[in-house]
């Protein structure tokens, strides 16, 4: 991950075994061992620092609200949880992470995101993006989408839609795709039967 080129502190917490950091910062790396949810932090002076994270069967990762600028989580195979809202991603790749359960990436700068990797997601939250187009037909297992306040024509709106898997129970899924452009003129008919949608989901964090 990279922390963008401000003074202040970056914290994240993470599960993993053999968890040893790179700060970036010149100093020597930091071993901390087999952590489950454990706190990690380093306070920077300025500049843009990469920071690396060694370790084994890595399955949580929340850095959310870090003004990070990249994040690259290509060799967590194991991962399954990521809570990366609230920084200044404009890629995020996830075709690495076929365990991904949930993902939270919103309150970034994605235009576009590839889940079809990630066959056993379940919830996907993409909220204040800048995403044009998003196709889930990969993802059976979803249960909770949020697009809204993106970029999203009509067209990709039903393109979205056509792409949800139904399930056999009504109001099994939600999604929600207020703030898009397309909003008003999608044809919300295309949402399968199982799913619910909503212009803005008032038990949203």
């Amino acid at each position: 991950m990279t922390k963008s080129g401000k003074t202040g502190n970056v914290s994240f917490s993470l599960t993993g075994d053999k968890i040893i950091i790179d700060w970036g910062d010149g100093t020597p790396t930091e071993t901390k061992g087999n952590l489950v949810l454990g706190a990690c932090s380093r306070t920077y002076s300025g500049g843009v620092h990469t920071i690396i994270i060694y370790g084994e069967n890595i399955t949580a990762l929340y850095c959310h609200g870090q003004e990070l600028s990249e994040l690259n989580i290509n060799a967590c195979p194991s991962l399954v949880y990521l809570y990366a809202d609230n920084n200044d991603l404009t890629v995020l790749n996830v075709s690495a992470n076929p365990a991904l359960i949930d993902i939270y990436c919103l309150g970034n700068k994605l235009q576009s995101i590839d889940v079809s990797a990630n066959t056993m997601l379940k919830q996907l939250y993409l909220y204040g993006n800048l995403l044009t187009n998003l196709v889930v037909s990969a993802n059976a297992e979803l249960i909770y989408l949020s697009v809204a306040d993106n970029a999203m024509q009509p067209a990709a709106l039903n393109t979205l839609f056509g792409s949800l898997h139904n399930h056999s129970s009504p109001g099994t899924g939600k999604i929600e795709i207020g703030g898009n452009p397309g909003f008003i003129d999608c044809n919300k008919d295309l949402i399968p039967s199982g799913w619910v949608w909503c212009e803005y989901d008032i038990d949203d964090d």
